[in-house]
């Protein structure tokens, strides 16, 4: 089970490094050499041998100590991007060497009690809810190592987006909104044009804070709209689990080419609340991926886990998920779309009602409506 900080602490675990081969085959080599021909000088350099043996393997013992790691992630990550992370090791007497557990771990090394920054690359798109981290302590001449594997259970999952597939879009009339429209839209593009007093059914989102505290009155803005032009995306993949990862990316680089072009776009697709995160065996291979992305059975080396139903572990498949529901918003960063697009599931959409330019991104092909 996870403790308090949602870390489970692995087992200590010593092992042999290749140098250590090395230095048992000259100490047999020396060893042999005088039980034979009675050398007293095969004789110590054997014994040489395993002390510098024992000795790199107590030093390694000594600067494991009681280790203690954390890991934070930065931000939301996208596929085949590096992603930001920050390791911090305490409780080291020596300099530790450390793996987190992605598709293709790379070892670096981290000085105890100072913050380590590193970058990882996602491979799926999905939330990430655990990690598995590899730290380890080596002896002065590398002959033995000491350590363990944590799983770390990130306090908020991270979602990874999509990566976007630039595509050509056939060009349409678009429309700015009407100059001077009194409804709030994006903050940063609208205009104040006074204050009022609070009416029944104005949104809370209106309300004028500093003029509220002055006056000791609850007090809303009047704003104005800049005439930008609003877009609505709606991803609409319905059960095509192949074509759906394809549509997911055009529907991310078409609404990142909108905020470019300072658009409002309003993201419309499927999401499933995700199911609460259970832990798992340290050996188990806990993939739990959107069901557009398709996935072979991972071997047990694999350390991450992804949590999004419907869930896989090991080849064997978990009770069917829940149907999904109509998500729809405005987007106005392109964090905003990474997060949404992550967790996005195959389903139909209902699209609102408001007559606003959609474009729909299926499968099947993407249009205008």
């Amino acid at each position: 089970m996870a403790g308090p900080d949602g870390i489970e602490v692995g087992r200590r675990r010593t092992r042999l490094r290749p140098p250590m081969w090395l230095v048992a085959i000259v100490a047999a080599v020396a060893l042999l050499a005088a039980v034979i021909g009675k050398l007293q000088a095969e004789l110590a350099i054997a014994a040489a041998m395993l002390l510098v043996a024992v000795g790199d393997l107590l030093v390694a013992r000594w600067g494991f100590a009681e280790v203690r790691s954390r890991l934070t992630f930065d931000g939301v990550a996208v596929v085949g991007e590096p992603a930001s992370a920050v390791l911090e090791v305490h409780g080291a007497r020596s300099r530790i060497w450390a793996r987190v557990g992605w598709w293709q771990p790379a070892w670096f090394t981290v000085v105890p009690d100072t913050p380590g920054l590193f970058s990882v690359v996602p491979t799926h798109r999905g939330l990430l809810r655990w990690v598995d981290v590899d730290l380890v302590a080596r002896g002065p001449l590398g002959l033995w190592q000491v350590g363990r594997r944590d799983r770390h259970h990130l306090p908020v999952a991270l979602p990874v987006g999509p990566r976007p597939i630039p595509h050509e879009v056939e060009p349409i009339e678009l429309f700015p909104r009407p100059f001077g429209e009194t409804v709030l839209t994006r903050g940063a593009d609208d205009i104040v044009r006074g204050v009022r007093e609070y009416r029944p059914g104005d949104q809370p989102k209106l309300v004028h804070w500093p003029a509220t505290a002055h006056r000791g009155e609850l007090l809303v803005r009047e704003t104005e709209t800049l005439g930008t032009i609003r877009v609505r995306i709606a991803l609409d993949v319905r059960d095509d689990l192949f074509g759906a990862e394809a549509a997911v990316a055009r529907a991310a680089w078409f609404a990142l080419d909108c905020l470019a072009r300072g658009w409002e776009v309003e993201l419309v697709t499927c999401e499933r609340p995700p199911r609460p995160s259970t832990p798992l065996p340290p050996s188990t291979s806990a993939f739990a991926l959107p069901p557009s992305c398709s996935l072979l059975d991972e071997p047990r080396s694999v350390r991450v886990g992804y949590a999004a139903a419907p869930s896989t572990t090991l080849g064997f498949a978990a009770a069917p998920p829940p149907p999904g529901a109509t998500t729809s918003g405005d987007v106005r960063r392109p964090d905003d779309v990474a997060r949404r697009l992550a967790v996005a599931v195959p389903g139909m959409v209902d699209l609102p009602k408001q007559s606003v330019r959609t474009r729909i991104i299926s499968p099947e092909g993407d249009r205008w409506s």
